[in-house]
Parts: C-alpha cells; structure tokens; sequence
C-alpha cells in the first residue's frame, strides 16, 4: 500500500500532467441586462447548464418552446440551416441569445460511467445572429485527469453569469 501511494506522488515527477480545462470569453451586448436564454442542444451537459442559469436568475425559455414554434413554421432542420432557423424563431419569442452546446463523451451508458471528453459552448446574440461568447472544455492528460459534469457546468455558469453585473 505504501509503494503505491509514493508511486502516486512520484509519478507526476517522471511525467507532465496537464489539469483539464474550460477556456473562453462572453462579449455580452449590455453586460448590465440579463438577457432572455435558450439552450437550444440536447444534451445531459445542456440541461445541467440550463438549471445552473436559472439559479443565478436568468430567465431561460424551453426547448419545447421553442421546438413548437419551429414546427409551427415548419423550418427545415438541417446543419447551418438548422441554426439560423433557430435564430429566427429566438426572435419571434423576444430570445436574446442562444445557447449551442455539443460534447464528445466516452464511456457505458448502462454503467453510468460516462466521461465527458471535450465539450463547447456557443453562445449567439440573436438580434445580430453573431457570436458573442464560447467556452470550451478539454479534458487532462493522461485522460484520468478530468471534471465531473456538474463541475464543467458550474464553472462554465459562473463565467456566463459573471459578464453581467
């Protein structure tokens, strides 16, 4: 047992780690606003970003919402299309900005153990239709070296939030 701590502690020595990390800027429109959100991708990171928003009290419009609408118009969904018809429908419901996430995972689904491996988050002012922030998450190396979702989340919130005052 005490061969394998010091193994532990000496291993970092003999090789470079490098900490996984969340990278990324927000140019908010009017940092003083919170503006009206959606987050438009599906996704197990995508809910967990949406309730951390919602704690910090932006006001977050459903998916559903929005999914109903965009059939109403009866918009194709497909690649770039699919985006800027997103967009549009953000407009009809007085959206600010939009909320693209896409993350790569590894792992058994029916095990429970999922890693995720990289993540980015987009982030889209919907009166111009231009970008105005994006994250991105990227595991460590050697690839043990990772956060939990949650942890990915709530530092992605705290740094969306932290662009408004």
């Amino acid at each position: 047992m005490k061969k394998l701590i010091l193994l532990t502690l000496l291993l970092p020595l003999f090789f470079s780690c490098t900490p996984p990390k969340i990278e990324g800027m927000l140019n908010p429109v009017n940092p003083h606003k919170k503006p009206v959100m959606a987050i438009v991708s599906d996704s197990i990171l995508a809910d967990f970003l949406e309730n951390m928003l919602l704690q910090r009290q932006f006001v977050m419009v459903e998916r559903k919402r929005l999914y109903s609408v965009l059939s109403e118009q009866q918009l194709a969904m497909s690649g770039i299309m699919r985006e800027n018809k997103l967009i549009e429908v953000g407009k009809m419901l007085n959206i600010d900005a939009m909320i693209f996430v896409n993350e790569r995972q590894e792992g058994n689904v029916l095990t429970g153990m999922i890693q995720i491996m990289s993540a980015t988050v987009k982030i889209v002012d919907v009166d111009s239709g231009k970008v105005i922030g994006s994250y991105g998450y990227t595991i460590g190396d050697p690839p043990g070296l990772y956060l939990k979702e949650d942890e990915i989340v709530r530092r992605i919130a705290d740094k969306i939030a932290g662009a408004y005052k």
